[in-house]
This record gives C-alpha cells, structure tokens and sequence, in this order.
C-alpha cells in the first residue's frame, strides 16, 4: 500500500510504499516542501490521496 507521510525532521512530505520512501514523477522527486504540491503531482500522475493518507487511483 501507497501512502504519504510528513517528516517532521526534514520538514518535508514523502510517498511511502510499505516503510520504504520511493521516489515518484519524471523527476524522480522523494522529498516534497508541502502536502500541497505533493498532492497536485500525484495528480498529475493520475493518483489521489483519501482522507486516510492512503494513495489511490482515480
């Protein structure tokens, strides 16, 4: 299961598959400034986040 995460010591949101951070989009991006952006590149991808933090199709 997909889901995001915020870290508070990076100060950064992350996509976790399981406990491991991937990277995602064509620029292979891992840390994201804000849920915010992180969520408009899931979109771009053609993902969402539910209310939950879990990662799903649209």
């Amino acid at each position: 299961m997909m889901r995001i995460a915020y870290l508070p010591v990076n100060d950064a949101w992350v996509v976790l598959f399981g406990d491991a951070i991937i990277s995602i989009g064509s620029a292979c991006q891992t840390l994201f400034a804000s849920r915010a952006i992180l969520e408009s590149t899931l979109e771009h991808l053609g993902l969402r986040v539910d209310g939950n933090r879990v990662v799903c199709v649209d």
